[in-house]
């Protein structure tokens, strides 16, 4: 280019965000603030939102109605508890111990050729800053192994065959633990979190890791995000009008 210049070959851009149906403003009070926000949230609830709620291709509205909807349903009831129901039954049953792979059949390998195509998928949208579609993508393999757990039921597998079982659970760590990569872009709490309670060191590379080692002792396993009381909604509408009186 002109003077040895190379000229911006991908420029990132929005629309715009409205809040409660209103144009931000503040010198109006109309306007949530990052500090103030961040001493009652959870910031990986809040990145969440903001990147699945984005105005990539039209404007788009933050209602505490949306935030408090989709926390509950896509991180505490649907990524959260497949978390916790994982590990806490291996906990349970297993005294905290990894259970071993062993064989795995169509449906296993199924899944996992699913979190690893996940990968690449992530990886293209992230590239090319679709990152809607990326968190939306990662959330069908949240959905697809949700699935895997409730058509395997290892609770009535153990019952049976407690190394059948084992396999449904190192599976479904398996991809529990790229869970915690794809994630990490997004919410890099959360990600640090699982690994800790997957015993992992830290993951830096963009693939399906391997399986578990076999034997290892699961960190201490706790609740990745909290329910959301459907009260935050009226308070956090108070909060705002207090603060649009403030500005009056």
């Amino acid at each position: 280019m002109c003077h040895g210049l190379a000229l911006p070959w991908h420029i990132v851009s929005s629309e715009y965000l409205v809040f409660e149906d209103r144009k931000l403003s503040t010198s109006k009070g109309w306007v949530l603030w990052a500090d103030d926000v961040l001493d009652r949230y959870d910031p990986d609830l809040i990145r969440y939102f903001l990147i699945a709620n984005g105005p990539e291709k039209a404007d788009t509205n933050f209602t505490w109605e949306r935030f408090v909807q989709l926390g509950n349903a896509e991180l505490a009831d649907n990524y959260g508890n497949l978390v916790q129901r994982v590990l806490a039954f291996v906990v349970r049953r297993f005294d905290g111990q990894v259970p071993s792979q062993g064989s795995l059949d169509d449906i296993d390998r199924e899944l996992l050729s699913l979190a690893a195509d996940t990968f690449v998928q992530v990886g293209v949208l992230i590239e090319a800053t679709e990152l809607r579609k990326a968190v939306e993508t990662v959330m069908e393999l949240v959905k697809a192994s949700n699935q895997y757990l409730h058509n395997r039921a290892p609770w009535v597998q153990i019952k049976i065959d407690s190394g059948r079982a084992g396999t449904t659970l190192a599976v479904a760590m398996q991809v529990i633990a790229g869970l915690s990569i794809l994630t990490e872009p997004f919410m890099p709490f959360q990600a640090a979190r699982v690994r800790q309670m997957l015993a992992y060191g830290d993951l830096h590379t963009w693939v399906l890791p391997q399986p578990i080692e076999a034997g290892i002792t699961l960190g201490e396993v706790a609740p990745l995000f909290g329910k959301l009381d459907p009260s935050v909604v009226d308070e956090e509408r108070a909060r705002l009008e207090s603060q649009l009186a403030d500005k009056r």
